[in-house]
């Protein structure tokens, strides 16, 4: 894992960039979309390493272990939170007032 490339944690990322740095963002998005298009996300799980794509170099060889990670699939929410009625929704239950 040290030195490679994972997709955990990359919705994080990609929302946390200023909205000033938007096409450096949708550049990221699109270019992981790409990616996802042609499998290299995800290969299934397996128990051999490095054979599994959950972590990959940095040139696109697997690198990892499962092969899966559940919550990388999360960087495809930024597809979604582009839309403002989106993100609302999400953060609806962040923008309730507090009682108590």
């Amino acid at each position: 894992m040290n030195g490679g490339i994972t997709l955990t944690g990359s919705a994080f990322s990609r929302r946390a960039l200023p909205r000033r740095r938007c096409r450096e963002a949708d550049k990221i998005l699109r270019a992981m979309l790409e990616r996802q298009v042609q499998g290299g996300f995800q290969n299934g799980a397996v128990n051999a390493y490095p054979k599994g794509i959950d972590w990959t170099t940095w040139d696109g060889k697997p690198a990892g272990y499962e092969g899966y990670l559940a919550d990388s699939f999360r960087f495809l929410q930024a597809v979604l939170l582009r839309e403002q009625k989106f993100r609302q929704r999400l953060y609806r239950p962040l923008m309730q007032p507090q009682r108590g």
